[in-house]
């Protein structure tokens, strides 16, 4: 994990250091585990979740009371990507049970979180890459995409990218013996390049 956090580190790490650092660790150890119907549904309830939280702050008046309630009732994976998300939003480290839910701009960028959260998990991937190892891949990229502002993208035979070495350094978590080759391998599949 000191591998993936100092590439992190490379590009600006974030406030939310903790955060991204869970995010891909918990895509390795899915990797990592052989139980993948439990994962599938996991998946599905932390989804579940988000869109019961995004209906709730859709559909009724939001009070910093109710926000508060809602937020502790989130399991920590659930929180885990809203705090993500949040923090992206504010542009500074956010702590759920803390934050101040009667600020209005606030209520309005947990909303908007909540939405992006969904959408992060809802991205299940399809066809014939949908290996535990793609999944993984999306996960990093899509960190690194959140951190960077950037296209995750692989350099050339001369070449290494910012993304390149924190997907590799990440790859190395469930296979420590990953070239940078099959890093870029797994990476053109993940992004639907083959």
């Amino acid at each position: 994990m000191n591998e993936v956090k100092a590439e992190l580190l490379r590009f600006g790490g974030p406030d939310a250091m903790g955060l991204y650092l869970t995010i891909i660790e918990e895509g390795a150890n899915r990797v990592s585990q052989a139980s993948a119907p439990e994962n599938v549904q996991k998946h599905k309830d932390i989804l579940n979740e988000l869109n019961r939280l995004y209906r709730k702050l859709e559909r009724s008046r939001v009070t910093e009371k109710k926000i508060h309630k809602e937020l502790s009732n989130l399991s920590d994976d659930a929180q885990t990507f809203v705090r993500v998300e949040l923090t992206l939003q504010l542009q500074r480290s956010v702590d759920l049970a803390s934050e101040d839910w009667s600020n209005v701009a606030s209520q309005s960028a947990l909303k908007q979180s909540v939405q992006n959260a969904r959408k992060w998990v809802r991205q299940f991937p399809g066809g014939k890459t949908a290996t535990q190892a793609h999944v993984f891949c999306r996960d990093v990229m899509r960190v690194y995409q959140q951190i960077a502002n950037k296209t995750p993208r692989v350099g050339g035979e001369l070449s290494v990218t910012t993304f390149e070495r924190l997907w590799h350094a990440s790859l190395h978590l469930i296979n420590p013996n990953a070239t940078i080759l099959e890093a870029r391998e797994i990476h053109r599949r993940a992004s639907f390049r083959r």
